[in-house]
């Protein structure tokens, strides 16, 4: 695992914070393998929504994308309400691609530039 990473149960959500450098060839597998880790907490802490703080440096390569949403549909992890904090600021334009792809799997994702912003999205959301 290229990240460093912390997984956080809160009052209403899971906090996961990720840092590091995101190889291309490497995106998927290592983005799943975060993800099961969350979803897993979710399960344990009974919360839909997750508040994820990526300082993660590097593109999302399209296909890479495709595949984790597909993983997401094929683990059930559909439910999740996702707050994106990006916080390297380095990938905008993957990372609205990214929220289409969800919205057309039925995944709520939304990105922000801020945790407080992506903060109160969660709180204002229904479980």
């Amino acid at each position: 695992m290229p990240y460093k990473y912390t997984i956080e149960n809160t009052e209403n959500y899971i906090r996961a914070v990720i840092s590091g450098n995101r190889k291309p060839e490497d995106a998927a597998r290592d983005a799943l393998e975060i993800w099961a880790m969350i979803a897993e907490k979710t399960e344990v802490f009974g919360h839909k929504k997750v508040l994820y703080l990526s300082n993660v440096c590097g593109a999302i390569p399209v296909m890479e994308a495709y595949d984790v949403v597909d993983q997401f549909v094929n683990n059930d992890w559909t439910h999740l309400k996702i707050a994106y904090i990006d916080l390297a600021h380095s990938a905008v334009d993957d990372l609205m691609m990214l929220k289409a792809i969800c919205f057309q799997h039925g995944i709520q994702f939304e990105f922000f530039q801020k945790e407080e912003q992506g903060h109160d999205w969660l709180n204002n959301l229904e479980d």
